[in-house]
């Protein structure tokens, strides 16, 4: 009985209670984010079909019962999805910067500085990338595995690019550390996996990313080079640059492993 630009519905209480759940979490927002064309629009609007695609947890009664915020609904919906950590994780930074990126032009808060003038926030957002990449390493190569994280700091100006240095390996200790240099010496660090990375390819600085391992001290250092923005640094970065490292190594290992060794397994 409606137009296109409205859907009727009519079902039990608790069928209604599920879908409302649903649509108006951060999962309808995310999903419709990746399967529907009319996204990209002007105007973003959906189909029927696009809103009927929507999947919808299981109806039951009380669905609703203590929700009074949205905050509180999406964690219904995380909930009644049985999402896992990572994946809530990979549906909040969409929004939170993908999203946002892509509507906010270049004010978008993905586009905005990981540095602060102060350590008040003692690097909270490195901290958090630097907490989902460790956890990443040690589900696959052991828990008791000591991994650590060193975030080069420098106060008296802000650097166009991070350098996190990720050790696999040593004696364990602070997972996480902030080591406060002057921006010469940070430039220093900047060298050291430049050189490492060679000429062919011009170095660290013609890239946008740049990853190097590196073994010379005696325990396997992963250095990663990125923008001064927040939307490389976010906890889903972490997840996904912590996986490629993790396949690096295992394809090392690999190649490491002789040849009639491997006709055994």
């Amino acid at each position: 009985l409606c137009t296109q630009s409205y859907l009727s519905v009519h079902a039990e209480m608790p069928i209604l209670e599920a879908a409302c759940i649903s649509h108006n979490s951060k999962v309808a927002v995310y999903f419709h984010f990746l399967t529907s064309g009319r996204f990209a629009a002007y105007r973003p609007k959906l189909s029927k079909n696009d809103i009927l695609g929507l999947p919808i947890p299981s109806p039951a009664p009380g669905l609703l019962d203590g929700v009074a915020s949205y905050l509180a609904l999406d964690a219904r919906a995380f909930e009644l999805f049985s999402l896992k950590d990572a994946e809530r994780v990979l549906i909040e930074d969409a929004l939170e910067y993908t999203l946002d990126d892509f509507l906010g032009g270049d004010g978008s808060k993905g586009k905005q500085p990981t540095t602060y003038s102060n350590l008040t926030e003692n690097e909270a957002h490195l901290r958090a990338y630097c907490a989902y990449f460790v956890r990443v390493l040690k589900a696959g190569f052991g828990n008791e595995r000591p991994v650590s994280a060193t975030v080069f700091h420098s106060r008296s100006e802000n650097m166009p690019y991070r350098l996190i240095a990720f050790r696999l390996g040593g004696e364990a200790g602070n997972e996480f550390e902030v080591k406060n240099i002057r921006s010469s010496v940070l430039l220093e660090e900047f060298e050291r996996p430049n050189q490492k990375a060679g000429n062919s390819n011009g170095g660290i600085y013609n890239q946008r990313v740049a990853r190097i391992y590196d073994a010379s001290s005696g325990v396997p250092t992963v250095f990663v080079i990125k923008p001064n923005q927040k939307r490389f640094w976010t906890r889903s970065m972490g997840l996904q640059d912590a996986d490629e490292v993790a396949l690096d190594l295992f394809r090392w290992q690999q190649q490491a492993v002789p040849e009639d060794e491997k006709a055994l397994h």
